[in-house]
Formats: C-alpha cells, sequence, structure tokens
C-alpha cells in the first residue's frame, strides 16, 4: 500500500503544515468534526488539491481517532456540523469576515469526499507563515479547547510564549457561553484542562501567566517549552552519552527533565510550598497543581486541610490535601467568581451611565434629516445584507451574492443624483 494511504504512517510522523492564517481564525467544532477537517485539511496539502478529496471511512475513522463503534452515525452526524460551520476572521479595526470551510460533503460505497471551500484554500496560501503541526499529537487530544491550544502555541513555540488577551483567548478556544466570560469559569473550565492535556499528551509543555490590571485579569501568557529540549539539557547535565542512550534511558531523562523544567519554571514562594507539599503532605509532582491553580490557590487548600486535621477529621492529608485540590474544598475558586462577579456588575452600571449619558447629549443635538443619497445607500447595504445571511445560510458564495444583490438593487433603484 502507498504511503500516503497507509494510516499507520499519519500516526508515526505526519505533520501539517498549516497557515498561520488558518491557525489563528475563530471556529468552534466538536472534538471528532475539528479531527475529520484536519484530516482532510492534511490530505489536500499533501496532494496539492483542495476539491473531491476522498478516502476510504475506515481511514478516516482510524486517522481522526474516532472511537465510537457506530462510526457511520457519527461520520454523518460529525459531517453535518462541519457543513454548517463557519469561520470568523476580525482585526484590530473591527473588520470582520465569515467564511464557510466546506463546500459539501458525502459518502458513497465506504467512501468519504470532501471539497472546500474556494477561499479556504486561499488561506491556505496566504503567505503569511505556516505553523508546523504534529498531526499524530493533536488527535490524541480529547476536547476541541485543547487541541486549539496545542496548534497556537505551536505556531509561537519558537518565540518561547503565546500572548493574548483574554476575549481573544476566548475566541481562539471556542469558549463561547455566558458563563465562561466569568474569569474563574473560564480558568477552570477551559484553560487549566486544555493546559493538563496539552502538557500529557504533546511534545509542548505549557504553563500559564495571569495578567493582571487592578483585580481584572486581562491577559493570558502562555509560556512554551519542547520536552525534546527538556530531555537534551537532562541528558547533557548527566554526561550520558547520546550514541548509546536506549529508550529506558530517554524516557527517565524526559521524566526527570520535565521535573527539572516544573522547578525552575516557579518563584522561589512557588518553590517554597511545593516543597512543603511534598514533604508535609508526601504529595508526588506538587509543582503541577501550583502551575495549574496558582500558588494561593493551594496555600488556601492546605489551610483547609490544617483545619480539618487540627478537629481531627482527617487522617490522611497527603490524600486528603490531593481531593481538596482537585475539588477546591476551600472554596477559594467561589470567592475569585464573587469577585469577578461583583466587577462585571460594577462594569455594567459604568456601561449602562455612560449609553444614558450619551442618549442625554445626543438629544441637546440638532436632528439630522437624511438627504436622498443617505437614505438610499442605507436601503442598499440593508438590501445586500440581507442576501448575504441568505446565502450564508444556504452555504453559498457569500462575495457572488453580495455582488448580484447589488446589481439587483442598482437596476431597479438607480442612484439619486447628489
Amino acid at each position: 500500500m502507498a504511503q500516503e494511504n497507509n494510516p499507520s504512517t499519519y500516526k508515526t510522523g505526519f505533520w501539517l503544515n498549516k497557515d498561520n492564517k488558518m491557525v489563528m481564525v475563530h471556529a468552534f467544532m466538536t472534538p471528532n468534526a475539528y479531527r475529520i477537517f484536519n484530516f482532510f485539511l492534511l490530505k489536500a496539502v499533501k496532494e496539492g488539491k483542495f476539491q473531491e478529496l476522498s478516502a476510504p471511512a475506515i481511514e478516516v475513522v482510524k486517522m481522526a481517532n474516532i472511537k465510537d463503534s457506530a462510526y457511520s452515525t457519527v461520520l454523518h452526524t460529525e459531517s453535518k456540523r462541519i457543513m454548517a460551520t463557519m469561520i470568523d476572521m476580525q482585526d484590530a479595526t473591527g473588520n470582520w469576515k465569515l467564511r464557510n470551510l466546506v463546500s459539501d460533503m458525502e459518502y458513497t460505497d465506504g467512501v468519504m469526499t470532501c471539497s472546500f471551500h474556494p477561499r479556504v484554500q486561499e488561506m491556505m496560501n496566504s503567505k503569511q507563515g505556516f505553523t508546523h503541526i504534529g498531526y499524530s499529537q493533536m488527535v490524541e487530544c480529547s476536547s476541541y479547547p485543547a487541541m486549539r491550544l496545542y496548534e497556537v502555541c505551536q505556531r509561537w513555540e519558537d518565540t518561547g510564549f503565546a500572548l493574548y488577551t483574554v476575549e481573544e483567548w476566548r475566541n481562539l478556544l471556542g469558549a463561547t457561553k455566558k458563563s465562561y466570560e466569568i474569569m474563574a469559569q473560564f480558568k477552570r473550565r477551559i484553560i487549566l484542562p486544555a493546559v493538563k492535556e496539552v502538557n500529557e499528551t504533546t511534545s509542548l509543555i505549557i504553563s500559564p501567566e495571569y495578567i493582571t490590571s487592578g483585580r481584572k485579569t486581562t491577559h493570558i501568557k502562555m509560556h512554551i517549552k519542547s520536552k525534546s529540549e527538556t530531555a537534551m539539557k537532562g541528558l547533557n547535565s548527566s554526561n550520558v552519552n547520546i550514541s548509546t542512550v536506549n529508550h529506558h534511558t530517554v524516557k527517565g531523562v524526559e521524566e526527570a527533565g520535565q521535573q527539572q523544567l516544573s522547578a525552575e519554571s516557579l518563584t522561589p514562594q512557588e518553590q517554597e510550598v511545593a516543597e512543603r507539599m511534598r514533604k508535609k503532605y508526601k504529595l508526588a509532582q506538587p509543582e503541577e497543581y501550583i502551575k495549574q491553580y496558582g500558588v494561593l490557590y493551594c496555600q488556601a487548600q492546605m489551610e483547609y486541610v490544617r483545619q480539618v486535621k487540627k478537629a481531627g477529621n482527617a487522617r490522611n492529608t497527603g490524600g486528603y490535601l490531593k481531593k481538596a485540590l482537585d475539588n477546591d474544598y476551600a472554596g477559594h475558586l467561589k470567592s475569585l467568581e464573587k469577585a469577578d462577579q461583583a466587577e462585571a456588575a460594577e462594569h455594567k452600571d459604568k456601561a449602562l451611565w455612560d449609553k444614558q449619558a450619551k442618549a442625554f447629549f445626543a438629544d441637546k443635538e440638532e436632528k439630522h434629516e437624511e438627504t436622498p443619497l443617505e437614505l438610499w445607500e442605507h436601503q442598499r447595504i440593508s438590501y445586500t445584507n440581507k442576501a448575504v445571511m441568505e446565502a450564508m445560510k444556504a452555504g453559498h458564495d457569500i462575495t457572488a451574492a453580495r455582488e448580484k444583490a447589488d446589481k439587483i438593487f442598482r437596476d431597479l433603484y438607480p442612484e439619486p443624483v447628489a
């Protein structure tokens, strides 16, 4: 069998060169849908075409790491989700574009066929640089936020960090639920699980840093290191002959290197707390808890366990501390959530005041009557926008729909003379 049709070769060494513009788009999918989409994107890049890409359904299942035995139903359901997905591209000036990803997908006699929207091909050749993504690592991630976090951090691996606003991270990771506007919920349910999964599954080691302005978290900086670099550092410090080291030695050195990296990435205060957790509570890898939850969170849980032990209600304090850390027995996150809610309410009140003030002063200004040309322009924009929305729902070309609607409107209603 040829290499490009052998599913096992994807697992061992297939890399997807994804255009940076494509990496940064906002498009939420289920994990299975995103794996299928990237499988066909990988196939498109390898074959040099974006239309009529075919592969046996069983190959898609294996390469997309779909574990459900009723795979034909899964493929049908996830394909519909891919067809309904649009990407949202925004720039710093507030301009935006909506694009469909796929123009059609079909399943015939055990073979899946996918054709990308023409604009996707343009985006994959935008000349903004490429990100070298480990396809086999990405599909092992079980959640969409983890896959997206891996892609974004893989783009910035050479830089050593990825820095975006909290709102940008929400968009990039698909955290669109209203509840994730509360920082404590976004951190606990999206950021921390995604970081943990990327660190366990991929070749990257990521640690988040939360940048605040006052009490509000405004930016998140993901510090990025490669496990291979860490392993090499451990090898050099141990004076091991690389040419003769075996698989077990490399694995041991990688683990040692990761522990060394964990200690090096902590502040002196965090190292002190980690040492207390290790010695007093016999907790393995306390650095991971500090990196995931923060030193204040860990100290709150330790104080809670101390009080419980003092009351005579805990014998195995190490095991109890682990449960406290995993479940927030001390209620630390709830207190942060209340603080975030209070701050959000404060901002909401200020926004309402600003709105009322603007309305008040607007009433003081002289009203401006639209000219015939201005009224015509507003009606033309409304007419073309309606046509665009209908084209989006139907999966048609948005640009063509806009141009056609504009021509029809101008034919029906000639532009008035200024």
